[in-house]
């Protein structure tokens, strides 16, 4: 019987007549619910109490029960197995989505740890070159066990890109890059050690992300040329360029043979194959690439100096068919090598005022303009030529102001009588000579293929 002085109910009767179901369906909630009942001493027994006011907060809080009534199939907790059921099922649905979460966390989490271990930048430590990620952090190291490896700034200047050396006032290729060049998502590095003392640095090192050699090239080689042969002491130097456009780079490798004039050009292929090689008898200075035929692939534009004639040069190869050597004789002939498969080659005039004896005139950079016409500039007095793409004409002379000053000061030396001029101009523009593949000529010319 209920103690109505202090609320107290004292027996499974009492409690379900106050929850309003039977006894069975209290000792069930008892179980699965947590109705709250208390068992005097603590030790289980028939002997049961509860408090009114903790069965109505229980109450409150169950919403699926109704004090006073029994509860209807739908309105009763559920039976064990039945919450078995919807606890495995809730399994089911928790365990992917919680794997799905670890996966996300995972997949980002090695994404920035592959991030931060990706090369992006350099420092020179004595014979040390050590890559760096994006952070400045170290890497990993790679010793060339030279001495006198070339500076940390000598490196920079010469990093990635082509960029001008303002104190010879010419644009050099790299000597050191980082960059994807085989289109795997990770960058390489391609390094050359340099030194300020040996004139012998001809090797280039491929490394994978992680800092494994993949290969090196050797620029250059043991060559005659005219009556000379040359030896292995070779600098060079590279670009890289996406020339077929099959998104992963080739190696525009220029070495140049320090004690003479023979300079190579190599097109290496991202794992190392030779796609292409060509001779020149003298440096070349400056390259780019552009289909200047629009037939849809780009040529391979290069400048500098030709050592038999002294005079500038223009040449246009097709990357595809590269081989040979430029066309020259006697003491400048390639004994050991086949015709060039160049096809244009130009020789760029001197002027009056260009400097006579054994000075070379060079040719300093190579522009493709955005009219197509193809604008070199000569080094020391900056005289522009422009030529026709089509037919390779000499459209335009431009005498900079430099070019104008010089000429000042050879007409006050008496060196020259000449007058800047129109006429002045259109003589320049006819001194172009064109390798016809057999002789020279001063019409506009491409090569002959020779059948």
């Amino acid at each position: 019987m209920a103690d109505e002085n202090n609320g107290r109910l004292v027996s499974w009767k009492e409690i379900a007549a106050y929850l309003g179901c039977d006894v069975r369906t209290c000792l069930r909630w008892e179980k699965e619910r947590g109705l709250p009942v208390h068992r005097p001493g603590g030790q289980p027994g028939p002997r049961v109490m509860a408090w009114k006011h903790e069965l109505d907060q229980w109450l409150t809080g169950t919403s699926a029960l109704k004090p006073k009534s029994e509860p209807t199939a739908e309105q009763a907790p559920p039976t064990a197995p039945a919450a078995k059921r919807r606890i495995i099922g809730s399994r089911k649905v928790l365990i992917p989505a919680v794997l799905a979460v670890l996966g996300i966390f995972a997949f980002f989490g090695i994404r920035a740890l592959t991030a931060d271990r990706e090369p992006a930048d350099f420092r020179i430590d004595g014979s040390l070159l050590v890559i760096q990620n994006k952070a400045k952090k170290d890497l990993w190291p790679f010793d060339t066990k030279l001495a006198d490896l070339s500076s940390e700034a000598a490196y920079r200047q010469k990093f990635q890109i082509r960029k001008l050396d303002e104190t010879k006032g010419l644009r050099f290729s790299p000597m050191l890059a980082i960059k994807d060049i085989d289109g795997d998502g990770h960058k390489e590095v391609l390094f050359v050690p340099h030194t300020d003392s040996s004139e012998n640095s001809r090797t280039i090192y491929c490394f994978d992300h992680r800092g494994k050699q993949r290969w090196q090239f050797d620029g250059g080689k043991e060559i005659v040329g005219g009556n000379k042969l040359f030896s292995w002491d070779y600098q060079t130097y590279f670009e890289t360029h996406d020339i077929n456009g099959d998104g992963r780079m080739e190696i525009i490798v220029l070495s140049e043979q320090h004690t003479g004039w023979p300079t190579q050009l190599v097109i290496l292929s991202c794992d190392r194959r030779i796609l292409g090689e060509y001779w020149n008898s003298g440096r070349i200075i400056d390259l780019v690439l552009s289909d200047i035929d629009d037939d849809g692939y780009r040529d391979l534009l290069i400048g500098g100096v030709n050592n038999e004639y002294r005079k500038a040069f223009i040449a246009v190869l097709d990357p595809r068919h590269m081989a040979g050597a430029s066309p020259n004789s006697g003491n400048y002939d390639w004994p050991s090598l086949p015709d060039g498969t160049e096809r244009a080659y130009v020789l760029l005039p001197w002027t009056d005022i260009d400097p006579v004896n054994d000075v070379h005139a060079i040719l300093k950079t190579i522009v493709i303009l955005d009219n197509g016409r193809i604008r070199s500039q000569i080094f020391r007095t900056n005289l522009e030529f422009d030529l026709d793409p089509r037919t390779l004409a000499c459209l335009d002379v431009t005498l900079s102001g430099l070019f104008k000053l010089k000429h000042e000061e050879a007409v006050r030396a008496g060196d020259t009588h000449s007058t800047l001029d129109d006429a002045y101009c259109e003589n320049i523009k006819h001194g172009l000579l064109y390798w016809t593949g057999r002789d020279w000529t001063s019409t506009p010319s491409w090569v002959t293929p020779k059948p």
